[in-house]
């Protein structure tokens, strides 16, 4: 199987996880728990996963994962009793677009050879509350178009989005701890050269 065939199925079967995640999970989390602010974590989390995984290639998921927000913030929530306001999920889906656009950042978050610059858990946790606060400012910069004030909307999106940042980040670690963020790239090209290193090794000993 050639590297691009590969590369389209996985980007296919991270969308599918993404998209049935984000709006299946934002349905059971806003039925069974009404009172709560909606909680959209998937969305970041996938486009960060596909960013690592395929580079600038993954940072298709940014549009369709904020498609799939924008759907469970529409229709999905529609279904549930919940208690917030149209003007709450609007703020909401603004901050999802931001924190997701954000995510181009982890394209150059690597070394020459392809290493992942954020490679330990403070990097990572870090970097993560940067964008969320970078995220949280770029939100309310266009609320302040719908004359929304601004400081108050940025503290709103601070403590809205507390919580979906402490779940990205144990989620995100998971998936570290399970190698399943890692340069697909150059994982296959550093095999097959040492495939290439092992054969020439056995040849060159065959010949002895």
């Amino acid at each position: 199987m050639s590297l691009a065939r590969y590369r389209v199925i996985d980007l296919i079967l991270i969308t599918i996880v993404g998209v049935v995640s984000e709006i299946v999970g934002c349905y059971l989390i806003n039925y069974f728990m009404p009172s709560v602010i909606p909680i959209f974590v998937a969305s970041f989390i996938i486009c960060y996963l596909a960013i690592m995984r395929w580079g600038v290639f993954g940072i298709i998921e940014i549009p369709i994962m904020s498609l799939a927000t924008y759907i469970a913030i529409t229709f999905v929530i529609q279904f549930t009793h919940l208690n917030t306001g149209k003007e709450q999920l609007v703020q909401n889906y603004w901050s999802i677009l931001a924190f997701d656009s954000l995510n181009v950042i982890w394209v150059f978050c690597k070394g020459k050879n392809g290493e992942l610059l954020l490679n330990s858990i403070p990097k990572r946790i870090g970097m993560m509350f940067l964008m969320y606060i970078v995220g949280s400012v770029l939100c309310s910069l266009v609320l302040t178009l719908n004359q929304q004030n601004f400081f108050v909307s940025f503290l709103r999106l601070i403590t809205q989005q507390l919580l979906a940042l402490l779940i990205t980040c144990f989620v995100i670690e998971i998936l570290h701890r399970l190698n399943a963020i890692y340069d697909v790239k150059k994982s296959i090209l550093d095999r097959k050269k040492e495939r290439e290193f092992e054969t020439e090794y056995y040849n060159q000993k065959k010949k002895e």
